[in-house]
């Protein structure tokens, strides 16, 4: 991952756009699905985990790495 932010500085502004809206698009889904502090707090840190494994998801499968 450095190397291709090294090679494209734009990169990283791309990455936190994907992370950002991925965030929203799973905390959207997962408010709707929540019931009870403890349930709603473990699902919504899986979304911050999943905003910042996502975007590099996308950036293997479209050959970056």
């Amino acid at each position: 991952m450095p190397s291709v932010i090294r090679r494209h500085p734009t990169a990283s502004a791309i990455y936190a756009v994907f992370a950002l809206h991925s965030l929203l698009f799973q905390a959207y889904i997962r408010l709707e699905q929540c019931s009870g502090f403890a349930g709603c707090s473990a699902s919504l840190a899986k979304d911050v985990v999943w905003s910042v494994i996502w975007p590099v998801y996308w950036l293997a499968y479209w050959g970056y790495f």
